[in-house]
Parts: C-alpha cells; structure tokens; sequence
C-alpha cells in the first residue's frame, strides 16, 4: 500500500515537470523539453478527461478491471495512453500506487539510465483539492511497429531470451527492482535494442538486494513458460550465472530459482522483497 511519505516523494517528483490545470480537478503534468507534440497531448489528455475532440482517433488495445491501454492517431504520429479508473474509495485514496508511480518509477529509471519508453505525460482528475482521485493515467511513446513484444520473439532457436540477460543483471546491481519482469513487458528491435515497459510496480534500492536475482530469474524462466531442468532452462541459468557471478554454487542458484519459480508471493512482499529465506546466500559479483 502507498503511504502519505510515499505519495508526496512521488508529487514531488513532479515538481520541474510543466503544471497544467484546464480546471474541473484535472491536472496534467507534462515533462520539460519533450520531443513530442504538446499540442497533441494536451489534445488527448483532454479527450481522455472527457472533452471530445473530432480530429483524435483512438482504438482500445486492452481493457482489464480498471486499466485501460490505447491507442491514439494525431497528425500521422501515434501514441499510447494508460489509465485508470478509480471506483473504490481506498482507491481513489491511495491513487499514488497507480499512474503516478507507474510515471515517477519510469522517470527514476530513465535517470538511471534503464531503457524504457519515453513518457509524454502524466494526468489526474480529482476532488477535494487532489485529496482523492477517481481517474488517471499516463501518455507515452508507441514503441510499435519497430519494437515488438519479446514473447513475439521466442520462437524455437531464438537467442533473444539469452540477450535479455545483461538488462537483467543491470537492474539487480542497480537495486531497481521491477516486480514484472515478464517476456510481455520486456520489447525488442531488430538492431537487439530494449525497453521495458509496466513500472508501476517497482521499488529502488540503495544497494543490491540479495534476493532480487533469485526472484528475478525464477520468476522470469516462469512467465517465459521455460520448464526446469529443460536445454534452454540449462542455458539461460548458466548464462545468467556467468554473467551475475553471484558468490554461491551453480547447483545452489539453481536450486533457490526453482524455488522462487514455484512459489508466489504478495505484491507488497515481492516490491521490498521479503522472500524468507536465509540472508546474505547470494551477493552480485562486480561486472
């Protein structure tokens, strides 16, 4: 859950980013020196907080619970919106854990040089001078069609998985601990290029974490649907061995993944990684 420190160290994130209030409880914050069209995203911004606009064309890519992705047509450029509509009253409370992190973790990121997407800007509708939010959402950059989802690319004999492998470990070491880390959320070019998208989960570390590797490559193997013990569950782990150096055995790495593989865990549990197991059984090696 998000509490009030949280909150505000998020909002004050927010703080050199360019403030535009239309009125009605929206706001829209909208990062300094952006490339994209800002007339464009005031445009959809708006169209978003309920002010329709002819010349925007949008199509709704998904739509689960209260997230909604889509995409939006201006000026033969294209780009992507993520909202959220708040309904229940905790919700709208704590609207911190929603659009404004997944906004504040993706710029922290940036400046800690992961690649992800560029993000346009990030917008609210609220009441009681911003005390509750009932609806909010993030703009940012289309990565298709040159950027492809890596689960597109897991065909058999593809080394992309393999290539993942230093994005991983550099986000261990960088104690960035994005909790989603899935072959859906992870896209790729032709040229082998990254980004990674979905941080609204994620918490930063001032140092490694010597949980975050296991989970990592536990819970990544998993939702590439890769069986233990299987040639290319062989190959990744070894490989990602090899490159994390963590001060253990291979034969004991392999074990507390296959752990970490099987097991679930609470998002709360899994964002400051409190995985109950012994401390200090593995450390990341230096590059």
């Amino acid at each position: 859950m998000t509490t009030a420190c949280q909150k505000t160290k998020r909002y004050q994130a927010l703080a050199n980013l360019e403030l535009i209030a239309p009125g009605r409880g929206c706001r829209i914050w909208l990062p300094q020196n952006d490339q994209a069209d800002r007339s464009a995203i005031q445009k959809i911004t708006q169209f978003l907080l309920g002010k329709p606009n002819p010349k925007i064309k949008s199509e709704i890519l998904r739509r689960h619970k209260r997230v909604t992705v889509y995409r939006f047509h201006h000026n033969n450029q294209t780009y992507i919106a993520k909202t959220f509509t708040l309904k229940r009253f905790k919700d709208k409370r704590h609207h911190g854990r929603f659009a404004l992190a997944e906004f504040t973790n993706q710029q922290a990121a940036q400046k800690l040089n992961i690649p992800v997407p560029r993000y346009n800007a990030y917008f609210e509708k609220s009441i009681l001078s911003g005390t509750f939010v009932s609806f909010c959402g993030v703009i940012m950059q289309d990565l298709s069609p040159e950027y492809i989802p890596l689960r597109q690319a897991l065909t058999p004999g593809s080394a992309e998985i393999i290539n993942i492998i230093p994005t991983l470990t550099d986000l261990c070491r960088k104690g960035i601990n994005h909790i989603d880390l899935s072959p859906d959320n992870i896209f790729i070019n032709d040229r082998r290029q990254i980004k990674i998208i979905d941080w609204q989960y994620c918490e930063f570390f001032d140092r490694p974490n010597p949980n975050q590797l296991l989970i990592v490559s536990g819970q990544f193997l998993r939702s590439a649907a890769i069986p233990p013990h299987s040639e290319l569950w062989n190959k990744w782990l070894r490989e990602m061995f090899h490159q994390a150096r963590p001060n253990l055995t291979f034969e004991k790495f392999e074990e507390q993944t296959i752990r970490f593989y099987r097991s679930k865990y609470n998002t709360d549990d899994r964002l400051n990684l409190n995985l109950d197991h012994p401390k200090s059984i593995i450390e990341l090696g230096n590059p």
